[in-house]
């Protein structure tokens, strides 16, 4: 009985080691409603990566596409004249959709951004994908 239990424990500790791996592993702490303060790109990522089924799946998708649209206004408004240079160069038929596709990949593949403001993260993933040239 002794070398069963011990068997057990040592199986219970191994299977909560795996656990605790692969929550570090984890590129966000998950959604919670608090990331709609937007302290950081995690918390933006959080949003706009909430699976369909969750019950707060429509205003956090609604406020994902939201965010998005402010900063394609921003980046327009600042771009138009003189001073500022465009941040990125996308052809302009890229969508919304197809921008928030390309920063969730980009925080995905490069998480040490994840503590970024949110629009520092969303102009980085872009510009990296959408260079200008000039």
């Amino acid at each position: 009985m002794g070398k069963t239990v011990h068997s057990l424990a040592l199986a219970l500790a191994l299977a909560l080691g795996l656990l605790v791996s692969r929550a570090d592993a984890a590129v966000t702490d998950g959604y919670t409603y608090s990331d709609f303060q937007l302290n950081t790109a995690a918390d933006l990522l959080d949003i706009c990566t909430l699976d369909a089924a969750h019950p707060d799946y429509p205003a956090a998708h609604s406020f994902c596409l939201g965010y998005f649209a402010g900063g394609q206004h921003y980046h327009r408004a600042v771009t138009r004249g003189p001073d500022f240079p465009p941040i990125a160069c996308p052809e302009p038929r890229v969508t919304r959709d197809e921008a928030i596709d390309v920063f969730v990949a980009y925080m995905h593949a490069n998480p040490q951004h994840l503590k970024e403001p949110p629009m520092e993260a969303v102009f980085r993933a872009v510009s990296a994908k959408w260079p200008c040239t000039n």
